[in-house]
């Protein structure tokens, strides 16, 4: 810079040489933030790319389950499932938010009206499609038993509901749809919560709320830029934090595995087996309040799918438990029990036997299987198909439907 040049600069008030260089340092923050977006836009890197940048969004935009205030969660309405995403299954929830046909919330004249309560095994999330699962399999098995009886068959369940969630769901979701007929399908998942370290009343040792965003103003506005982001996503624990669904609404989800070899590895008393039984009697108590007989159906499980677990024995234990009290929560409330799982188990060894049976080699005989259930509690489309073929026979047989 010329003497005169600098001799100019200094006539120059203070705050004039201030806005100045703040407007040259605004201008080129500003240019360097926006080829930072065009960077991380267009850079064919993996680790830029949509799916990993803004995978939680993407989680979410897909899920099949969205917040609730008194359930944590429950089947997103009018929920399509997208095939090439997530598991080639064909899926659909009604506008009212369960995974059944399209149904009106009054009840039409005439109709009987049956609920389903339950977790994933009554949601049904390991079959083909929403017609496959056992409620809607009931539902037509039951209508061309008597073609002259409208029957609707409304499928309650949600993925990791136990009695807590059934309880809550039932008084503030099912009975407003006026149901004849509840049918309760639970086991698995109260057995868990009851295994679970810490075990109290409440079931807040194991079930947390869904962590619902709040963002502000500026948080939003910071969203529409990709950079900020990317940033968000490999800085800090934001992503970890909120990478897993399930994680996100158990309470220390897997924090045990390291100490005890999994989550339900040691012994925590009564509390969570009184849960359970309290659960139900108050389920059967709400149910004939508002005039819906009741039945309990017990539930299927494939034990060597969990043989390897370290909790392998306390889970069978505690499955054995969760059983007992269920008949005899029925014996003192007058429940119908359809005892369907030793059938369907039955027939599951049946198929097992029979694959070991034709092997000829060890890799053959150690990968021997059956068709029936095809994780722990969750069914096939055949497995479903016998449940349901089952309860349609059970049911009028007993009375619990009119023929």
């Amino acid at each position: 810079m010329s003497e005169k040049a600098a001799k100019e600069l200094r006539h120059v008030p203070l705050i004039d040489r201030l806005a100045r260089g703040s407007f040259i340092a605004g201008v080129t923050v500003a240019l360097l933030l926006g080829l930072g977006e065009l960077i991380v836009r267009v850079a064919p890197v993996k680790a830029l790319a949509r799916s990993k940048v803004e995978a939680l969004e993407l989680e979410l935009e897909n899920a099949r389950i969205q917040p609730h205030p008194y359930l944590a969660y429950i089947p997103k309405p009018n929920f399509r499932s997208k095939p090439e995403i997530r598991d080639k299954a064909d899926y659909a929830h009604n506008s009212l938010g369960f995974h059944s046909p399209e149904i009106t919330q009054q009840k039409p004249p005439g109709t009987f009206r049956i609920f389903c309560l339950g977790g994933s095994s009554t949601y049904c999330q390991t079959e083909s499609s929403t017609a496959k699962g056992w409620p809607n399999r009931l539902q037509v098995l039951l209508r061309e038993q008597n073609p002259g009886l409208p029957v609707e068959v409304i499928n309650g369940g949600c993925q990791g509901y136990s009695t807590f969630e059934s309880l809550a769901n039932l008084s503030f979701r099912g009975l407003s749809l006026s149901p004849d007929l509840v049918l309760v399908y639970h086991a698995i998942n109260d057995m868990r919560c009851a295994l679970y370290p810490g075990v109290n009343a409440d079931n807040t040792h194991w079930r947390v709320n869904w962590p619902v965003e709040r963002n502000d103003g500026i948080e939003r506005l910071f969203e529409k830029s990709y950079l900020y982001k990317v940033v968000r996503r490999y800085s800090g624990d934001w992503y970890k934090n909120r990478s897993n669904l399930g994680g996100w609404v158990i309470r220390d989800f897997g924090k045990y595995t390291a100490e005890f070899g999994d989550d339900f590895n040691q012994p925590t008393g009564e509390q969570g087996f009184a849960n359970f039984q309290r659960n139900l009697t108050s389920i059967v108590s709400i149910a004939r309040a508002h005039g819906a007989e009741i039945t309990f159906v017990t539930q299927a499980m494939w034990l060597p799918h969990i043989r390897g677990a370290k909790s392998y024995e306390l889970q069978k234990a505690g499955l054995a438990r969760i059983r007992d009290l269920t008949f005899t929560v029925a014996k003192d409330r007058d429940v119908t029990v359809i005892d369907a799982a030793p059938e369907i188990e039955a027939a599951a060894v049946a198929q097992y036997q029979a694959s070991l049976a034709r092997a000829t080699t060890d890799e053959e005989k150690k990968n021997a299987s059956q068709t029936l259930i095809r994780n722990e509690v969750h069914f096939s489309d055949e497995g479903s198909e016998m449940l349901a073929q089952i309860l349609a026979k059970e049911l009028v047989q007993r009375g619990l439907v009119p023929r």
